[in-house]
């Protein structure tokens, strides 16, 4: 759940991506973030979301990398998760919403 001020404003899940059946790599593991339309500034409370979305499935599985698909026409998103550590792999033009930017954040070195 993502919480703000006290209510639910929206919901986060990872999952490995070899079970989504596509086309990511072996030990990255799919974030999404869904925040309700009522909630305000999008961007930047899905960016930092997902922040704490990512920080937990590094500290709790061996994932090597978190991957995101933001539909393309959410430009101000992208620019959000880009100061999360996320960098652009590829475009995914068969996404449900849409053609999709898919972005990757690599596990810190220790």
């Amino acid at each position: 759940m993502v919480v703000s001020d006290g209510a639910a404003i929206g919901y986060g899940h990872a999952i490995e991506g070899q079970l989504l059946g596509g086309d990511l790599e072996v030990g990255l593991w799919e974030c999404a973030i869904l925040i309700g339309a009522e909630a305000g500034s999008h961007a930047d409370m899905a960016a930092a979301a997902l922040g704490a979305l990512v920080a937990e499935v590094f500290a709790s599985t061996l994932a090597t990398a978190c991957a995101v698909r933001i539909p393309v026409r959410l430009e101000a998103t992208v620019r959000a998760i880009e100061h999360q550590g996320f960098r652009w792999r590829a475009v995914d033009p068969r996404a449900m919403a849409g053609p999709a930017w898919i972005l990757v954040r690599d596990r810190p070195r220790a």
